[in-house]
């Protein structure tokens, strides 16, 4: 969904290119990596998409399209779709909203308490600002800007950490450059106990139809 909450393009046709689009072979079809339901796949890193922002979908793909975002799988995926059905299927994975979910084994209890701390305050010592300010409460995410992290697979988020942190770091206030900024303070046990924690929290997305213009759910006192 859009910040207004009307989709962009077709979720229907958009599934049928989830199945497989022309031009790409099967293996480079979306469901081979995400599902047919945006589930992602955990054991290879491949990440959440159900019901994510769709801006935030479509952004992605058009940032693979154009070289600003590189990857060895998404990038040629991006360019063979066109615009329209870029958004067709960021239409459809942002739709799917009732895709289940399992929570994984917890692999490092002992940095989940530290994973929650990053998470709500940051780190001063290392100059982290609290992922709440920008992913929201409980990783729900703050469309249209900034993605749902709640359940997205702990492999997914660390590899994104770690690509961050080697990324070029400009000074502009672009989501890629602030976290660019930010994953370049973050040593390996901060990656690993801010993905941890993440990675056991329900996905419960915000639907960007209840977001007002000030970032806040509709149906909740702002907060002070």
């Amino acid at each position: 969904m859009t910040a207004g909450g009307a989709p962009r393009g077709d979720p229907e046709r958009g599934k049928a290119i989830v199945v497989g689009a022309p031009g790409l072979a099967p293996e480079q079809a979306c469901i081979s990596c995400h599902g047919i339901d945006g589930q992602g796949d955990p054991a290879a890193a491949f990440p959440r998409l159900a019901a994510q922002s769709q801006d935030y979908l479509l952004r992605a793909l058009e940032d693979y399209a154009d070289g600003r975002r590189v990857h060895d799988i998404m990038t040629p995926v991006a360019k063979a779709l066109s615009s329209g059905q870029r958004q067709d299927v960021t239409a459809f994975y942002a739709s799917r909203r009732d895709t289940a979910w399992i929570r994984p084994p917890l692999e490092k209890p002992e940095l989940l308490q530290y994973g929650a701390a990053l998470a709500a305050i940051g780190s001063a010592t290392l100059g982290i600002q609290g992922c709440i300010n920008c992913h929201g409460p409980a990783g729900k995410g703050l469309p249209p800007t900034a993605p749902y992290l709640s359940g997205q697979p702990a492999s997914y988020i660390a590899a994104r950490l770690v690509a961050w942190r080697g990324a070029n770091k400009a000074d502009d206030a672009t989501p890629a450059n602030i976290m660019a900024r930010l994953a370049g303070r973050m040593g390996e046990r901060e990656i690993a106990a801010v993905s941890e924690y993440y990675a056991q929290i329900a996905p419960d997305p915000i639907p960007a139809s209840t977001i007002s213009a000030a970032g806040q759910p509709l149906n909740q006192e702002p907060t002070p």
